[in-house]
Formats: C-alpha cells, sequence, structure tokens
C-alpha cells in the first residue's frame, strides 16, 4: 500500500519496520535484506518455508519425515531441577 498512512495501534502501516518494538538496528537491517522496509511490508511477507496446511494430522498417523500439523492441548507441565540464566 504505497502511500497508506493506515493507523494499526499507534504505528502506521507505512512507518519503517525500525520503529517496530523489540526491532533493532540489526533486525532492521536484515528484515531490509529481505525486502521488509515497512510494516505493511512485514505483514506481507511470508517466509521461505511457510506452507499452509489446513488439515490436521492425528498424532497416532504421524509419518517420520513428513510436514505436518498437529492440534493439541497442554494439560499438565511439570518441571524438574532448575532453569539458571
Amino acid at each position: 500500500m504505497p502511500g497508506a498512512s493506515y493507523l494499526v495501534g499507534r504505528i502506521a502501516l507505512d512507518s519503517d519496520v525500525r520503529f517496530i518494538r523489540g526491532v533493532g538496528p540489526v533486525r532492521a537491517e536484515a528484515f531490509n535484506r529481505l525486502g521488509v522496509h515497512t510494516v505493511s511490508d512485514l505483514i506481507e511477507y511470508f517466509p521461505f518455508r511457510y506452507e499452509l496446511r489446513p488439515k490436521s494430522v492425528p498424532i497416532d498417523q504421524l509419518e517420520f519425515g513428513v510436514v505436518a500439523t498437529v492440534v493439541g492441548e497442554v494439560r499438565r507441565v511439570a518441571s524438574r531441577g532448575s532453569f539458571s540464566r
């Protein structure tokens, strides 16, 4: 949308990606190398490996080496030990 200035929150679609929270100079340069210069470009960008797989596969029908979409629910989380940073 060249020249568009629609606001999304407090940032315009034609704003430079470097003004997005969390995008610093290094990441902004990486986006620029991909041809992503504005917020609008970022919204419309699909990665090289993007695949649309609308139908999910039950876990017991997964095949080794085949990319699949699995839908599940985490019912419980347990951790052991400690996490150090």
